[in-house]
Formats: structure tokens, sequence, C-alpha cells
């Protein structure tokens, strides 16, 4: 018995000191973080484990980069959509003048046709007399 007490007990400190490491790691900017597992066996085994300390903080700067990405994303889709609406509204405005326009050159085409009957008309009546 008096022999696996130390084993244990430097499992146990091997341990700690693998963990202090791995912590040190991930504060100094790594993401995986090699740890020496807390088993009392006599061969102490390597695991890789995923230590979450240092991202908290970049992924709360990743959540706001996305915020602010998506509202300038939906102002320009709303500038986008206003200028369609100027377009569509231009356009409008362009078929009635035109609109306006064709009916004034009927309107002027009808009255030289009224001046030209109400000539003839008048010459007719000369004639007569």
């Amino acid at each position: 018995m008096s022999s696996s007490a130390p084993h244990s007990r430097t499992s146990r400190h091997l341990a700690r000191f693998a963990a202090g490491l791995a912590a040190t790691a991930v504060l100094a900017g790594g993401g995986l973080a090699t740890a020496v597992s807390a088993s009392a066996a006599p061969s102490a085994t390597l695991t890789t484990t995923k230590v979450v300390l240092g991202q908290k903080s970049t992924s709360v700067v990743e959540r706001k980069e996305s915020v602010s990405a998506r509202k300038e994303s939906v102002t320009a889709r709303k500038e986008s959509v206003t200028a369609r609406k100027e377009s569509v509204t231009a356009r409008k405005e362009s078929v009635t003048a035109r609109k306006e326009s064709v009916t004034a050159r009927k309107e002027s085409v009808t009255a030289r046709k009224e001046s030209v009957t109400a000539r003839k008309e008048s010459l007719n009546t000369e004639k007569e007399r």
C-alpha cells in the first residue's frame, strides 16, 4: 500500500501541473491544451481537452461584429429599396409627361384640322356668292 500512495500523489501533482500549464497556454493565446489525466494509474495518460478561458471575449467581439454587419446590410437594403422607389416614381412621371405631350399634339392636330375645315367652308361660301 505504501508504494501506491506516492504514485497517487505523483499523479495528482502531475495533473495539477499540467492543468496549470494548459491554463497558461490558453491565456497566452493557444486554443487546445494538453493535460495529464488525474487518474491514480501508475502511467499517467495524456488527453487533449479544449479549455474555454480566453474565448468568451472573442465570441462577444465576433457577435458584435456580426450584429454590426447585419445592421449595415439592412441599411444598404433600405437604401436600395428607396433608390428603386425613386426610380419607379421618375419613370411614372416620365410616362405622364409623354402622355401629356401626345395629348397636346393630338389637340394641335385637331385644331389644325378644324382650321382647315373652317377655311374650306369660308372659301366655299365665297364661291357661292
